[in-house]
């Protein structure tokens, strides 16, 4: 019977501690982690912004940084949602993605990406 007890007792601390965590979230009005480069079907609702900040660890060299690995990649973006219906959504915003160095292919030479979403 102690074991059976025990199990018991494991099992409702566990789903005591999943119902924290999930309140906790509701509570922090948490956002659902950032796809990434991805075209996806979420959409800011209307007046509501979203500030990502994402950072990227490069795994391998980079072509001509001569064998060493660059910093990381860090990208920063602002997005709100634009049109107030509830059938068609829209947001708008912009990135700044530095990558910490300037590569050959000039990718930090324009670090600001615009964005849109209908």
């Amino acid at each position: 019977m102690k074991k059976f007890g025990r199990i018991t007792r494991s099992f409702v601390l566990a789903v005591a501690a999943f119902a924290l965590c999930g309140l906790a979230a509701t509570v922090a009005s948490a956002t659902p982690s950032t796809q990434i480069w991805i075209p996806s079907t979420d959409v800011q609702a209307f007046k509501t912004g979203h500030f990502g900040f994402d950072t990227y660890v490069r795994t391998k060299p980079e072509p001509g940084t001569s064998g060493q690995n660059a910093p990381p990649v860090v990208d920063l973006g602002l997005t709100a949602g634009v049109l107030p219906f509830q059938k068609i959504q829209a947001e708008v915003g912009f990135d700044l993605i530095y990558g910490g160095f300037n590569t050959s292919a000039g990718l930090d030479k324009y670090p600001i990406y615009l964005n849109a979403k209908v």
